[in-house]
């Protein structure tokens, strides 16, 4: 819970709201659960104001709100508000915001229970656990069943009962973020259950074994390092393998390749047309270390890939994703269907791959998403209705992320012509497929697509629409984090896909300055608790949200931070924040405490600008530009330890650092860096 007095004080600093949001991104909710809980509040409401039939509206209200949950899965929405025209209805919304946010049946029910007074609630608790404890014994311990009764019947002894059995089985199965996520849900129960010590102490027990498992964060080099020293400046590609076709795709603004370092200690590039496997232990070698260039079209079987994105559309990200073992990679873009004339042009969805490295550089195709099926490497095949049965051509959106096993990623769908014209196309899912067989777990709808507006030169300067891709995923603390770009902020937790929280973002227009597309959300413990950080490609503020259900609380755990002069954010912990940003003429490194005036650890050099996201530990900055890399000590307020010059092998300077070990690499667009940490 957010500490209430930390949450006024952080509430007090706003000194001016977002503005108009200029967003109608639809927000999707379940109209049977939206009645129940409406008719609940209704009923809670009339007892409150102490009517005649204050009892039989009590049970009425318990009654209809545990309905909600007999109604409704783990991925099904409502608004947070009840379903009258009364506000926020008789429960906390400390910040406003229930007309711009859904959130989770299981999530509204629990705000609804924890606001209630000690009797009311006591009263939820009698009349339900009987029914729970016979619900349970039914269960028994097969999961799908426990799964049920946890969601089901919340704040009864069986529901924590439930939460501790399945921390148990996926504590065995390997996956003790499943674990832990089981553990919170029953520590939520048995909060409101003090007489229930034994359970107490279950608790108490399985959260000090997971902690005992947990494995420490390996130390990295750089995290304390004085100097850094270039090692190796290498080309990534080759132009007769990687780039045959004119001129090279754009890849949107300020988007560089991605790496994923696999557990072996390899580093896998990919790039608009390939995938670059290198041995960074071998980079004094001729090659550089690089083992192998594979052309994707040839991965994927194609001709041609298509361009990545506009300069005007944002970054399309190339961030592939790694369990340590195998490569998930989203190649190539989506076509959207048109006619011509009366002629119709499909759609075409890209491609989503998993990929094993073998010996000699070589990739073993474990799986294989497109349009045409799902083609694994043993020769089983599915059609894509089977594989995926979501309407029309997909697009996968890029930055997916793999979690215990589970691979997320983003899709969009395309529009597609039909005899009658062209049908309304841009739905947005957050798939959850299995990352052995690539099998689709769960899906999620999102919303749908809400394109950045601006004036495109139409005709009488008629708006127009530029869509972008999504955010890359984030698994944070067990929770997805979920950036549309297309308006909607989104939360999941990641053991079932239950909707933790889904917000509107104040939105720019195409031609106000916003954030980096290629950020992902980042967690950080500020001193108003542990919160992701969200800057949305089509926003011009910065979220602070929590990792976690609002149980009345509030959303905002800080109000939404206008963009102004940052260019891109670093991090933040305590009540300190770190931009990369403008200060007079230059771009600057800056650090700023909440209250006081942002302080500016370097000035850049004239022209001189930031190459992507920077790295932060409690004691060091790491930070690349397009002409250097720079290494800073937060314990002696910034300062500046190292700087060494990137030299320019013909493509460019500047990119992502990527840390392993004490090794920093720097991903630009077809050079990497490689430099020590001492």
């Amino acid at each position: 819970m957010h500490h209430p007095l930390l949450l006024a004080a952080a509430l007090s600093l706003l000194q001016e709201p977002e503005g108009a949001l200029r967003n109608d991104t639809h927000l999707p909710t379940t109209p049977a659960a939206q009645e129940a809980l409406a008719r609940g509040d209704r009923a809670y409401r009339r007892y409150l104001e102490a009517s005649p039939t204050a009892e039989t509206d009590r049970i009425a209200a318990l009654e209809a709100w545990r309905g909600a949950l007999e109604l409704t899965a783990p991925g099904d929405p409502v608004r947070l508000a009840g379903g009258d025209d009364e506000g926020a209805g008789p429960f906390p919304d400390p910040d406003r915001t229930h007309g711009r946010r859904i959130e989770g049946v299981a999530c509204a029910v629990l705000r609804r229970l924890s606001a209630l007074a000690t009797e009311d609630r006591s009263a939820w608790i009698d009349r339900f656990s009987p029914l729970a404890k016979s619900a349970l014994a039914v269960a028994g311990y097969g999961v799908a069943p426990l799964e049920r009764v946890e969601r089901d019947w919340p704040l009864t002894r069986a529901a924590a009962v439930a939460g501790l059995r399945l921390a148990d089985a996926h504590l065995e199965a390997g996956r003790p973020g499943a674990a832990r996520t089981w553990l919170e849900r029953a520590e939520r129960h048995v909060e409101y259950l003090p007489e229930e010590t034994a359970l107490t102490a279950a608790l108490a027990l399985r959260s000090s074994a997971l902690a005992e498992l947990a494995p420490a964060p390996a130390a990295m080099g750089w995290q304390h390092a004085d100097a850094l020293r270039l090692v190796r400046a290498l080309r990534l590609t080759s132009g007769q393998r990687l780039d045959p076709g004119r001129g090279k795709p754009l890849l949107g603004r300020g988007l560089i390749p991605g790496a994923a370092i696999p557990s072996d200690g390899s580093l896998a590039i990919q790039t608009p047309r390939g995938l670059v496997l290198l041995d960074p232990m071998a980079a004094q070698e001729p090659l550089g270390g690089i083992i192998s260039r594979q052309p994707l079209a040839d991965l994927v079987n194609v001709s041609t890939l298509r361009p990545i994105a506009a300069a005007s559309s944002g970054a399309w990200p190339l961030w592939p994703a790694t369990d340590g073992r195998d490569l998930v990679l989203v190649v190539d873009r989506g076509r959207e269907g048109r006619m011509v004339r009366e002629y119709g042009i499909p759609a075409i969805g890209n491609h989503l791959l998993c990929l094993r490295p073998a010996e000699g550089g070589q990739v073993w195709m474990r799986w294989h998403h497109s349009d045409t099926g799902l083609r694994r490497g043993d020769g089983t095949t599915l059609t894509r209705e089977t594989a995926l049965p979501l309407p029309g051509h997909l697009e996968f959106q890029p930055g997916p992320t793999v979690h215990e096993g589970v691979l997320f990623v983003q899709a969009r769908s395309l529009a597609d012509p039909t005899g009658e014209g062209m049908e309304r196309g841009g739905d947005l899912y957050l798939l959850a497929l299995s990352l052995d067989d690539g099998r689709l777990l769960w899906s999620r709808f999102l919303t749908r697509a809400n394109d950045l507006r601006g004036d495109l030169g139409g005709r009488n300067g008629a708006p127009g629409g530029i869509p972008t891709s999504g955010m890359p995923l984030a698994v944070l603390d067990g929770v997805v984090v979920v950036g549309t770009n297309v308006g909607l902020l989104a939360a999941f937790d990641a053991v079932d896909g239950r909707w933790l929280w889904g917000l509107r973002t104040r939105r720019r227009t195409v031609d106000d300055r916003g954030w980096p597309g290629s950020r992902r959300p980042l967690a950080v413990d500020l001193d108003v608790g542990r919160c992701v950080l969200c800057a949305p490609f089509d926003s011009d503020h910065l979220y602070t949200l929590p990792l976690g259900p609002d149980l009345g609380e509030g959303l905002f755990l800080l109000p939404p931070h206008r963009l102004g002069d940052i260019v891109d954010l670093v991090g933040g912990r305590g009540d300190e924040w770190i931009w990369l940003g403008r200060d007079g003429r230059h771009r600057a490194l800056q650090a700023e405490r909440r209250g006081e005036e942002p302080r500016s650890a370097l000035y850049l050099g004239e022209g001189e600008r930031f190459g992507g996201p920077a790295l932060l530990s409690t004691a060091r900055v790491v930070l690349a530009s397009d002409r250097a890399v720079y290494l800073f000590d937060r314990t002696r307020e910034d300062l500046l330890l190292a700087a060494v010059d990137l030299p320019d092998l013909g493509a460019g300077r500047g990119g992502v650092p990527v840390p392993w070990g004490d090794r920093i690499f720097v991903v630009g667009r077809d050079t990497l860096w490689i430099l020590a940490a001492d």
